[in-house]
Parts: structure tokens; C-alpha cells; sequence
């Protein structure tokens, strides 16, 4: 594994149910082995949250919006940490577009969106670009795709910069 502060590492892990698993365990055996140390600069501890969420049950091509409230100061990207999925992810590909917005009764004033397709019940993050190097009194809108059927979307993430 290769990360963020330049350490290399080989990491063995499990596969379960199509998926590689990588747990504590793993991490205490002979074969995981750090090949190239990184720097000791820690990644993310000057990371500043701006909006937790979570949501389930909620109608694929219905629109909806974040309880939270924030601003964005001094950058014109975000990063969102999210997991996504739908009651029908075998046959039905889930797709949510993320839009960071001040919503407003006459029409929203997007700042700028991101859409993400595919089932992802692990962390997967991903950047958002914006307009401007500002903005207060946003919201996340959440653009669920619609399916030939109906579908119900779940989803957890946290957006930060």
C-alpha cells in the first residue's frame, strides 16, 4: 500500500464477499512489512468537518437536502467521505449527485456538485470543486438517479475541507 506520506507498505489481507479486508489482525503478522518510511507529518488532523449526514429509506429521483448548515472559507475544493447504496445495488447501479448549495425557495445557487456512481458501503471519497474560494449558509443536496423501478437509497458520510 502506498500513502499519503510517502510510507510504502505490504499489508496482507482477506477477501470476503468480493471485498479486500484489511483488520487489526492483519496488521500483526509476520508478512505485513513497511518497505519505505514515510514522513512523520500526520495526514488530515488540520481537517476541519463541515457537514456529518446520514440518511436511509429515501426514494430514488427525489431530491432532498442536509440538516446541516455550514460554511466553506478560504478554498475553492472539498472532500466528501461517504458510503452509498440502494435496496436493489445487484441489479439496480446506486448514483447520487452531491451538490453543495444555498438553497434557496426560489431556486438553489449551486457552488459546485460531484455525482458518484456505485455501491460503496465502505469509505469512498471524493473531491468537489466549487466557484469561489467562499461560501456560508450552505447545504448538501442530494440528487438520488432514478431506476425503472423503484429503489430505496441509504447513505453516511462527513464533508470536509
Amino acid at each position: 500500500m502506498n500513502f499519503e506520506n510517502g510510507e510504502i507498505s505490504k499489508v496482507p489481507f482477506n477477501i470476503v464477499s468480493n471485498k479486500v479486508r484489511i483488520d487489526f489482525d492483519s496488521l500483526q503478522t509476520n508478512e505485513y512489512k513497511v518497505i519505505q518510511k514515510g514522513s512523520d507529518t500526520t495526514i488530515g488532523l488540520n481537517a476541519i468537518n463541515l457537514c456529518e449526514y446520514n440518511f436511509w429509506n429515501r426514494e430514488d429521483g427525489v431530491d432532498f437536502y442536509s440538516d446541516c448548515v455550514f460554511g466553506i472559507s478560504g478554498t475553492s475544493t472539498v472532500k466528501l467521505a461517504l458510503t452509498q447504496d440502494n435496496n436493489y445495488s445487484d441489479i439496480q447501479t446506486p448514483g447520487i449527485t452531491y451538490v453543495i448549495t444555498i438553497h434557496k425557495w426560489y431556486g438553489d445557487d449551486d457552488w459546485g456538485y460531484k455525482y458518484v456512481s456505485g455501491s460503496y458501503t465502505d469509505p469512498y471519497t471524493v473531491t468537489i470543486s466549487g466557484k469561489s474560494n467562499s461560501l456560508s449558509g450552505a447545504q448538501i443536496r442530494f440528487e438520488p438517479k432514478s431506476h425503472s423501478f423503484p429503489v430505496d437509497y441509504e447513505g453516511y458520510g462527513i464533508l470536509y475541507q
